[in-house]
């Protein structure tokens, strides 16, 4: 529901009186039209959230767009839009690490390294090694500012798992006979019209020749693998990457690969891929950019709500929440 001035029936916008600090809602016409109401329809104390899709106006705020965008934030915004412009285009709030979110940075950060080793040295201790350092290195980050004030026995358990993990990759691949193309390796491309940036885990080259390789784009995972029913919907992310990497004169993806860390072979989800799975691919990621760029003109960025809201960290500036 979009809220509307009570004096000229304008939409109205989230605005912050610079004296008290508390939000209220201000006629977009400001300066022209000056209506003003205190933000209705929203739960007291956060118990539970407005009934309906909330739609309280922001700002056009174009401008304010990334420049680029990436799988996991296209993924935010098909989530929640309001979530995706408090995170993305507002930056109104650090979101947070957890301890879930920190074993997979971890895991990925060792595998990352593990793979830049010479084939004799990637074993799981030498793998494993590197779990404690990267988190000693990035504890004083903004993100991190909640698991920082973990107790040690917490950090050590999340290293803990974060280690089973890593080890539980051996299970499932040999990392002496790897020869990637990328580890971590940014890729940007246009697809469509829409500007697409991020980071890919590993890039395997199985074929042809350096000119004209065949790839094979991997990515971690340390959740549980999807069901049947969400299968397509975990696929997307890594679509969009070899939709992009496959966008280079000669460069072909034939394959895309899950490795779900922990669950041994059924954890993996292998999928073969065509031209015309680039192209349909292309034009959703296409789709979700056009329609963030007309969110970002009419400052309609509806709220979704959710379980996923037990665990948002806009949830205090939501106006389905309040």
């Amino acid at each position: 529901m979009v809220m509307e001035c009570p004096k000229c029936g304008s939409p109205m916008a989230v605005r912050t009186n610079r004296q008290t600090g508390s939000d209220f809602l201000g006629c977009t016409e400001f300066p022209k039209c000056r209506g003003t109401r205190r933000l209705e329809g929203q739960a007291g104390g956060g118990g539970q959230p407005s009934k309906g899709d909330v739609t309280v106006p922001v700002l056009e705020c174009t401008h304010r767009l990334p420049k680029a965008l990436s799988p996991s934030r296209a993924v935010d915004f098909l989530k929640c839009p309001r979530m995706f412009y408090e995170k993305s285009v507002a930056r109104s709030v650090v979101f947070q690490a957890n301890e879930a979110s920190m074993r997979g940075t971890l895991a990925h950060h060792a595998l990352e390294q593990v793979v830049g080793l010479p084939p004799a040295e990637r074993t799981p201790n030498r793998a494993v090694s590197f779990l404690r350092p990267r988190w000693d290195a990035v504890r004083d980050r903004r993100e991190q500012v909640k698991l920082a004030t973990l107790t040690d026995e917490r950090i050590d358990a999340m290293i803990a798992d974060a280690e089973r993990y890593v080890r539980a990759w051996f299970d499932i691949e040999d990392p002496a006979t790897l020869e990637p193309a990328g580890v971590e390796k940014r890729v940007t491309a246009t697809l469509g019209s829409a500007p697409m940036s991020g980071m890919i885990d590993r890039i395997d080259q199985t074929g042809g020749t350096k000119k004209r390789p065949r790839l094979t784009i991997v990515d971690y995972k340390t959740g549980k693998p999807p069901g049947d029913l969400f299968v397509d919907e975990a696929l997307f992310p890594i679509h969009v990457y070899a939709a992009a990497v496959a966008s280079r004169p000669g460069v072909v993806v034939d394959e895309v690969k899950l490795l779900h860390l922990g669950h041994g072979t059924d954890g993996i989800v292998r999928r073969p891929i065509t031209p015309s799975v680039h192209d349909a691919t292309a034009k959703k990621f296409d789709g979700i950019w056009q329609d963030i760029r007309t969110a970002a003109k009419t400052g309609a960025f509806p709220c979704v709500t959710g379980r996923q809201c037990d665990w948002c960290d806009a949830k205090p500036l939501c106006p389905a929440w309040n």
